[in-house]
Parts: C-alpha cells; sequence; structure tokens
C-alpha cells in the first residue's frame, strides 16, 4: 500500500469506495466501479478528483454502474514530473479506461469543469456510445476568458510559485468540515505533486498559440453534432472561473437542454448544494425522490 493509499483509509468513512487501478502510459490511474446497470461516469474539474463525486456515486450505485476516475496528476493517479497533459492525452486516456470496462452504449457523462472538454472530447470521437450529458460549471470551448486570478497565475515565475509552492490554486472554502478540505489536499502534499495544476493553467486555451487550443476547436466544432442529445445542465451561480457566459454558450450548443441554476453553489459545486444537485438528476432520469 503506497504513502498516499494508507493516508486515504483516514478518509474512508465519508469515502468507502474500493479503489482501482489501470495502466496508462506506463502511469497508474485510479478508478471507481460501483453499482450495475446504465454506465454513469464521472468526469471530474480541476484541481479536484473523483472524491467530489462520492454523494453522486452512493446515490447512483444502486440504479447504475457509476465510473468514476481520477485524471493522471489528480486524486490517486500518478502525478509524473514530465508528461504532456493535454487535453488529447486525457481524452484518450479516458477512452483506453472505457474500452478496458467493456463501457461502449448508453453512457451518461456528467462533467464538471476541465472535465467537459474530456467528456465532449471522448462523445466527438463515439457519438453513438453517448445516450445523455450532465454539465456542471465549464467550459469546452476555445475563447475562454481567463479570471484575474488564473491570468497571475500563467506568469512564469510567480505563477510557479503560487501553484507549485503555496498551492494557491486548490483552497477549499474553510465552512467545509476539516476532513473534507483535507481530503481535497491529500493528492498534493508536495509541490512536485501539483505539476497538472500548472499544466492546466497554462494549457487553458486562451489564444490560438496556447496548447490544446487546437483540440478545444476541434471539440468545439463536433459538440454541434451532439446538439439533439439530452442534456441536463446544473450551473452553480457563485464560481468565479465559469460564469454565466460561459453558460451561455452551453445553451446555444444544447438549445433543448434542461437548465437549472443553483444559487447556492460555487467552485466547488457538489460540495455547496449535493441534495439540490442529486434531486435534479433523479428527476430528469425520472428516477423519484432521493434515495439516500
Amino acid at each position: 500500500m503506497s504513502g498516499l493509499e494508507q493516508d486515504r483509509e483516514r478518509f474512508r468513512e465519508i469515502f468507502p469506495f474500493e479503489a482501482r487501478y489501470f495502466e496508462v502510459d506506463g502511469q497508474k490511474l485510479c478508478y471507481f466501479d460501483e453499482g450495475s446497470g446504465p454506465a454513469m461516469v464521472l468526469i471530474h474539474s480541476c484541481p479536484m478528483s473523483a472524491f467530489a463525486y462520492r454523494a453522486v456515486i452512493r446515490e447512483f450505485r444502486t440504479t447504475r454502474r457509476v465510473i468514476a476516475y481520477d485524471q493522471l496528476g489528480f486524486g490517486m493517479s500518478d502525478k509524473p514530473l514530465h508528461f504532456d497533459y493535454r487535453i488529447e492525452n486525457h481524452i484518450e486516456h479516458l477512452e483506453r479506461l472505457l474500452n478496458h470496462l467493456g463501457v461502449s452504449e448508453h453512457i451518461t457523462l456528467v462533467m464538471h469543469g476541465r472535465g467537459a472538454a474530456i467528456g465532449m472530447g471522448y462523445a466527438a470521437r463515439h457519438p453513438e456510445s453517448v445516450d445523455t450529458f450532465i454539465v456542471m460549471n465549464a467550459m469546452s470551448f476555445s475563447d475562454f476568458s481567463l479570471p484575474f486570478r488564473l491570468r497571475i497565475c500563467k506568469l512564469p515565475v510567480l505563477g510557479n510559485l503560487l501553484v507549485n509552492k503555496f498551492n494557491f490554486f486548490l483552497r477549499p472554502p474553510y465552512r467545509y468540515p476539516k476532513i473534507v478540505r483535507d481530503a481535497y489536499l491529500l493528492p498534493f502534499p508536495r509541490k512536485e505533486d501539483r505539476c497538472a495544476l500548472m499544466e492546466f493553467i497554462n494549457s487553458l486555451p486562451c489564444a490560438p498559440e496556447d496548447k490544446s487550443a487546437q483540440s478545444m476547436i476541434e471539440i468545439e466544432t463536433a459538440i454541434w453534432s451532439l446538439r439533439e442529445k439530452r442534456a441536463l445542465i446544473l450551473w452553480g451561480a457563485k464560481d468565479w472561473l465559469y460564469t454565466k457566459r460561459a453558460l451561455r454558450k452551453w445553451t446555444e450548443y444544447f438549445p433543448s437542454a434542461k437548465v437549472v441554476i443553483l444559487p447556492l453553489a460555487g467552485r466547488f459545486i457538489m460540495e455547496d448544494d449535493p441534495a439540490e444537485f442529486i434531486t435534479n438528476v433523479r428527476e430528469f432520469f425520472g428516477e423519484g425522490k432521493t434515495r439516500s
């Protein structure tokens, strides 16, 4: 058992799911596979992990096969220093994981933040495999407007200090219980473990020369072919990163989507209002009230 796995035992009560591993590009990818039925694939935001979906896993594993995973560089997955963390490689990792698990039809993609670009990239490659999209505060577009606090993180020297040394980008609000804050911070104890955070910031497609910009244009173009799919958009009104401007873009791409604004939710949307999130997803699935 690795040191990270040993530390994770502290959180067994609030995150009791069995960690499994799959190798991609010589690295260990951690995933969780609970329940049976139609596949519900949970794709986390940066700098979060599958831990953010714990209430969703617990709730929906009674009716569905719920698959959550930690993207390479996050959670309990490996965090190689010298790796190409561009979005197209994350999409390939998701492809390989779902192939490994034999998941290829009637998929619901639940996507948050950068996870939406990964999910939409997968759907663009496999449109016949995905039936439904559930989108939280996210972007999957090539003209993302970078907030000030991330613009300073892109500055070469200051950004490295803020993100790698002081862990500026990951700051769970103090209103959360300490055990929850500690669980979010657990995967990034050293600056060497935060390389994927810095790569995420540097690869945000704000200009044509940015990393992943071409991939984002390709994904954005492909989204039009998916506009007739069923979609639910759950949007935290207090998110500083993905604002209503991004929401308007999603409604353009999915004009028939059901849109629900969660007024109490911010950056950590599933921590801020998990009951409302689950209730809306259950109603969208036609499964009635929350079970837990």
